[in-house]
């Protein structure tokens, strides 16, 4: 009897090890990450370089990704942090191509940027800044509000773009002003539909009261951007 209920234990281990990988088709890639933080890791699926699926060890709950095109496994490498400082761990795709171009997913249920389609890094053709330009008239309203522009590369485009603190509350949206002479779009706070006629300085207090950080995330069409200091300029040397 012992040599049988030995085989039989071991046969129960293997097939809890198999299980969870056979329990999937298509999976193109994996990562083991300990997502429900009970100090036991479950291992993130990639399948067919479109979803993310995971098993909770501890409730058996599925949480899903869905992302909104392919991630060919050859190029994304998965990995997991929190990237949104809620203390929960988030979905992350570093391209093996270029390190630093990341791309972040939460689970769905982990935050309040379900509209987001993808969670991007702050592009480097993208360049936000906390006030308009020196040459705007004091008059103009541009030229102390928040505004986006795009460099030539950039690709994506919205008459409306959305600024949503760290935990995903809407803070308010800047319109398409037009292109200028070293790209295809600019997007001012108080412009078109924009109702953020205000500095960063006011936009990160509005920020903090909201999410306590006083980083922010850009949405343009279903893609987000950040997350990124909105007190402070980025890709601008104007400001």
């Amino acid at each position: 009897m012992k040599p049988f209920l030995t085989i039989i234990l071991c046969l129960g281990a293997i097939l809890a090890a198999i299980l969870p990988t056979q329990a999937y088709s298509a999976v193109t890639a994996q990562v083991n990450c300990d997502i429900d933080q009970d100090s036991i890791e479950e291992t993130v699926f990639i399948l067919g370089n479109r979803r993310a699926r995971v098993t909770l060890s501890s409730n058996g709950r599925t949480k899903k990704v869905n992302f909104f095109k392919r991630y060919p496994a050859s190029k994304w490498v998965p990995s997991c942090a929190d990237e949104n400082d809620d203390d929960k761990l988030d979905l992350i795709l570093t391209n093996t191509n270029n390190n630093r171009t990341k791309e972040f997913f939460f689970f769905q249920g982990d935050t309040d940027l379900t509209g987001c389609g993808s969670v991007r890094s702050w592009p480097g053709n993208l360049i936000y800044k906390t006030i308009g330009s020196s040459h705007f008239s004091s008059g103009d309203p541009r030229r102390n509000a928040v505004n986006v522009i795009a460099e030539w590369g950039y690709r994506g485009f919205d008459s409306c773009i959305e600024v949503l603190a760290a935990n995903g509350e809407r803070l308010g949206q800047m319109g398409y002003y037009g292109s200028w002479s070293g790209g295809p779009y600019r997007w001012y706070g108080p412009t078109g539909c924009g109702n953020l006629g205000i500095s960063g300085a006011s936009l990160a207090s509005r920020a903090r009261r909201e999410a306590g950080s006083s980083n922010i995330y850009v949405k343009i069409g279903n893609i987000c951007y950040g997350p990124i200091d909105s007190s402070r300029c980025l890709g601008s040397r104007s400001c």
